[in-house]
């Protein structure tokens, strides 16, 4: 009966997870370590000592809106046409797929294959004549793309918002929310790495009167945490760590199109290796730890080492006392 009940929860919160990601920014571990203490009173002890990795598609959209030429670069091209002939049964090479080419048959009289093809865009070196005129043109048209670039920059900044996107690259961005995260309890240093990873230790400690999630950042609009404890009505308490795990490659696949709908190129996730242990003197309903609970007196340890080749998100489902 508990582990149903688990299993249904579980899945629920994973599929949360996904679909809060999709719209703002998805939260993963890189090298970590990890520990949870629960007594069989609903008290208990966490800590986190490793990278967090704030991964933003919102980001990453408002970055390509907002990029385009800054300096002047003369570009010129020419329609290329090539014909060659092909005796009976000679094999004709493929089109090249890089290239933009119309190609057209013509059979001749004897037996022959003519291939016309034509190259559209084919980069070449600008004449003095060409470079003055585009020059010219660049120059007219300076207010105009000074306009655009300033409407992109208002636009990427209400992607951010709506969102709730960091951009990485923003130093004062950056600042302002290590400051905020650093006023909230439990957090006892977080430094910025670079691109979106963070040093974190943070440790807690309190009664479990409903639950407990980590890490939760109030002031922006990030993905689903990485950790959940939530105390059921019947008394057990279920503990999942949806991000505690190294995802297979073709689920991760699958989840970084559906994350990226439009095929922008997103930043790379660093890899999740790392440890997560679960300690506690209550009963142990499930778990899903391969090494098993490791008794010590009253106290009993389920471990669960993440990282490098594909794992399970630990999940556990203890008895709390009535």
């Amino acid at each position: 009966m508990y582990f149903n009940k688990f299993s249904s929860w579980g899945k629920a919160v994973i599929a949360s997870a996904l679909v809060f990601s999709l719209s703002s920014c998805f939260i993963q571990p890189g090298e970590f370590n990890s520990t949870l203490t629960v007594d069989r009173n609903g008290n208990f002890l966490f800590a986190y000592n490793g990278q967090v990795q704030l991964v933003s598609n919102a980001a990453n959209q408002a970055s390509q809106m907002f990029q385009g030429a800054t300096e002047f670069e003369a570009k010129c091209f020419d329609e290329v046409t090539t014909s060659t002939t092909y005796a009976d049964g000679e094999e004709i090479p493929d089109q090249d797929t890089s290239k933009n080419v119309s190609r057209s048959i013509y059979p001749n009289d004897d037996g022959t294959k003519t291939i016309v093809d034509d190259t559209e865009n084919v980069a070449r070196v600008c004449k003095p004549a060409e470079v003055k005129k585009q020059k010219a043109e660049w120059d007219a048209g300076q207010d105009e793309r000074v306009a655009e670039q300033v409407r992109k920059k208002a636009e990427s900044e209400n992607i951010l918002k709506l969102f709730g996107g960091m951009n990485f690259d923003d130093p004062e961005m950056v600042a302002r929310f290590t400051r905020e995260v650093e006023k909230l309890a439990g957090f006892n240093k977080i430094e910025h790495v670079s691109g979106g990873v963070f040093m974190v230790d943070y440790s807690t400690s309190g009664r479990l009167a409903d639950g407990f999630a980590f890490p939760i950042f109030p002031s922006v609009s990030v993905g689903a945490p990485m950790l959940y404890v939530t105390r059921l009505d019947d008394g057990s308490l279920s503990v999942v760590a949806p991000a505690y795990r190294v995802v297979p490659e073709d689920e991760k696949s699958s989840t970084e199109a559906a994350n990226n709908p439009t095929g922008q190129q997103a930043a790379k996730a660093i890899p999740t290796k790392g440890s997560f242990t679960l300690t506690t003197d209550a009963p142990i309903l499930m778990s899903n730890s391969k090494s098993g609970a490791v008794t010590a007196g009253t106290l009993k340890t389920l471990r669960w080492d993440i990282g490098p080749g594909p794992s399970e998100a630990p999940k556990a489902l203890l008895k709390l006392a009535p």
